[in-house]
């Protein structure tokens, strides 16, 4: 198609009247966000199925498409029970008896701009964020002099009450009332700023817009109409769900990629992939599939370090109910938008899918996708005998391996798996899949949770099951780590209460799991409570991990019901269990949030979050980062008679398992003894057996301050390995080593004081 030509207001004579469809951002109600991340250019897409794709656009509240005619379809809401959409269709043009609709209207359209050639006139549509302004165009002077006048036919299932001729706007409303698109008023301006304002009649589904032919015959031409943008509906559910984030670990300064699904109404799902600069402002939209000819969910992220490719997953359900899995890959350095996708072939309807990549430094091109599939031909149906599948997929290749099964039969219900972003292993990959399983034979088995390594060979383990002697429903697993260190963290509902038919549960827990690549999984730690049970249930986001320093997890939960509704990351150290829980971030009063999601920064050493924020007048997508407490660093003091020094190596930070205190500079065969206080001193150790002259104790010895002595170590450089448990409390603790001279010398020295504040 060709490009549109110059704006409306350059063109010719012109006269406009506005559509403004639902806005999610009323200004006068919520400020208007920095950026517009669903302001999507008129594009297209292949056909999917023999289904047409169509040509479409977006705005932060609506969309629209372009290939049979205008439709606008207002976003109104995951519980507005069906699309409201309204179509346009120009019947007549006329000035005196000369008719301007002369033509089937020809569409060509530009990146924001589409125009319908009518012969005499052309309509025009520019996309805008919080609406549609539509125009008409006269390329010359008329030929004929009267009233211009034009009619438009409106199909849709709003209604709107019959008026008369007048400069007014025209509101259409639902069965229950409620304004869902708003026809704005128009005004003529000729080229010398003279103004006029347009009558607008509507009768019998037809809208007349009359402009003055005695003021047109005296205009300076082009004639410009100034559009009002007008939207005052009230969403009914949130519109935007279902986020997933990750982290390309290459891209300096835009490395976060996002998917969020939009739901126009309860029976249309739209999906999108944006990439965002670090200062929290999108830098594009990379994916987007906004079709009404099918529904799109899911939206599973990963990157593979090999290839460069960000890989995108998701379903699609087609008007007979199937649901077919596709995927999307985009390369890192590619800043434009696409509609490409390569389908997962299945044999029977998949969805719940998750996608795992690489880090940097592996050189193996293959991600894994795993998904949950029902062994059913026709409309979509979640059986009671689903199975769980998975495939590689070679990003540089944009090949797909055939699927295998990684857990089901016919006697067991296994669903929602969950797969860890990053592999291990850099040729040969390996990750580690979790999901929910019961037996389907058994009436009221309770569900449990399962993890198994897979490969891309492909090779499947046995697999280990995490808190199974529980009698309660553990359901809706997430897993995150890498190299053999891993979390899941699960929902539980009592059986008394029934199988959970969503996401939610009463409470929330964790479990660290131990897997090196190729060997065994062991749970060094009992499961921990992350989110005690309440009156309410929790959703589980995700769960991000602290690849750089392997110190920390993130899981990020939300309260669903209750008297807080604010999301909460929960960070969890070394052993799987909670460490503290802050607010991220709280919504202001009015929103609600969905799931959020996490993934790791290995630049930034931070964890990079993406968040819906609904109310009833806006949904927004925002990113945000959560970063470690800042500490001050260890350092030493006192007075030593020792010629050893005292030093700490790792992280202060409590849920660290690596940390160490090293003393280097001892005799050979030196006997050291360390000891942990909470408080300083400075106790000259004069006469003291069997400490030399000179010494001092710089902690404090008595209770309560005084913890205990580390074991018996030999040597010139000892270390004593202190990983850091969750239970510590913020503090700063205070270490000194004792040692002998050394050369069968059993007299005492004393090093310096080492300081070391931790942090939570």
């Amino acid at each position: 198609m060709k490009s549109s030509p110059t704006s409306c207001r350059t063109a010719g004579f012109s006269f406009a009247a506005t559509l403004a469809v639902a806005s999610l951002v009323a200004a006068q109600q919520q400020p208007e966000p920095t950026h517009e991340p669903w302001h999507v250019p008129i594009h297209t897409a292949a056909d999917d199925l023999g289904v047409p794709y169509g040509i479409w656009a977006a705005g932060t509240s609506y969309k629209v498409s372009f290939h049979d005619g205008a439709t606008f379809v207002p976003v109104l809401g995951k519980d507005y029970p069906h699309n409201q959409t309204w179509s346009w269709r120009t019947e007549s043009a006329r000035i005196g008896a000369l008719e301007l609709v002369q033509q089937e209207p020809r569409l060509s359209h530009g990146k924001y701009r589409a125009e319908y050639d009518l012969g005499g006139i052309v309509e025009a549509y520019d996309v805008r964020a919080d609406g549609i302004e539509q125009t008409f165009v006269l390329a010359s002077p008329p030929q004929q002099t009267g009233d211009l006048v034009i009619r438009g036919v409106v199909q849709s299932m709003l209604t709107s009450a019959a008026t008369t001729a007048g400069h007014r706007s025209l509101s259409f409303l639902d069965a229950a009332g409620r304004e869902i698109v708003t026809y704005g008023a128009a005004t003529a301006i000729d080229a010398r700023g003279q103004k006029l304002a347009m009558t607008t009649a509507f009768e019998n589904d037809r809208v007349t817009l009359r402009l003055d032919g005695a003021w047109l015959a005296a205009a300076s031409y082009p004639v410009v109409v100034d559009p009002v943008v007008m939207g005052n509906a009230t969403l009914v559910g949130d519109p935007i769900h279902a986020t997933d984030v990750v982290r390309d670990s290459e891209s300096f300064t835009h490395g976060t990629w996002t998917s969020s699904v939009r739901y126009n109404s309860a029976t249309d799902y739209d999906l999108a992939m944006h990439r965002w600069l670090d200062d929290g402002n999108v830098s594009g939209t990379m994916f987007i599939d906004i079709t009404m000819n099918w529904d799109t969910r899911g939206g599973r992220l990963a990157y593979n370090a090999g290839s460069n490719y960000v890989i995108c997953v998701f379903d699609r359900e087609f008007a007979g109910g199937t649901r077919a899995l596709r995927y999307h890959r985009h390369h890192r350095n590619d800043s434009t938008q696409s509609t490409a996708y390569t389908a997962i072939s299945t044999s029977g309807n998949a969805w719940r899918a998750d996608v795992g990549g690489t880090d940097m430094g592996f050189s193996g091109m293959n991600a894994l996708v795993v998904w949950q599939e029902e062994a059913n031909a026709g409309a979509f149906v979640n059986t009671n005998s689903s199975d769980v599948y998975g495939c590689t997929v070679n990003l540089l290749g944009n090949t797909v391996g055939t699927p295998f099964l990684i857990a089901g039969s016919v006697f067991t219900d296994v669903e929602r798996p969950s797969i860890n972003q990053v592999s291990s292993g850099a040729i040969n990959n390996s990750w580690r899949v979790a999901y929910q399983s019961r037996s389907s034979l058994v009436v009221g088995d309770d569900w449990d949770i399962a993890v198994t390594e897979v490969t891309d060979t492909p090779t499947v383990s046995p697999a280990v099951w995490i808190d199974n002697a529980s009698p309660d429903h553990k359901t809706t697993p997430y897993i995150e780590g890498t190299d053999g260190r891993y979390l899941v963290a699960f929902v539980t509902t009592p059986t008394a209460q029934g199988a959970p038919s969503d996401d939610t549960g009463m409470e929330v827990r964790s479990a660290r799991i131990d897997w090196p690549m190729g060997g065994l999984g062991t749970l060094p730690w009992p499961t921990a409570t992350v989110k005690p049970a309440a009156s309410h249930p929790f959703r589980i986001g995700s769960v991000g991990y602290d690849r750089h320093n392997e110190c920390r997890w993130i899981v990020v939960s939300h309260s669903v019901g209750g008297s807080v509704h604010g999301t909460r990351a929960n960070h969890l150290g070394y052993r799987g269990a909670k460490i503290k829980d802050n607010a991220f971030p709280n919504p202001t009063v009015g929103y609600s949030v969905d799931a959020t999601h996490v993934s790791f920064d290995e630049f930034t050493d931070e964890f990079v979050c993406v968040q819906t924020r609904n109310s009833t007048t806006v949904g927004r997508l925002d990113t945000a980062r959560i970063s470690y407490p800042a500490v001050a660093p260890p350092s030493v003091s006192g007075i030593s008679c020792s010629q050893a020094t005292i030093a700490w190596s790792g992280l202060q930070f409590i849920g660290s398992e690596y940390g160490s205190i090293s003393i280097t500079g001892a005799a050979p065969d030196s006997l050291h003894v360390m000891a942990l206080s909470m408080a300083s001193a400075a106790v000259p150790l004069i006469g003291v057996a069997p400490f030399s002259n000179g010494c001092f104790l710089n902690i404090s010895s008595v209770a309560p301050d005084f913890v205990g002595l580390f074991y018996l170590q030999v040597g010139d450089s000892v270390t004593y390995p202190l990983p850091l448990p969750e239970i510590l409390g913020t503090d700063i603790y205070y270490f000194q080593d004792f040692h002998t001279i050394g050369n069968g010398n059993l007299d005492m020295v004393s090093t310096q004081l080492l300081e070391l504040p931790l942090v939570r």
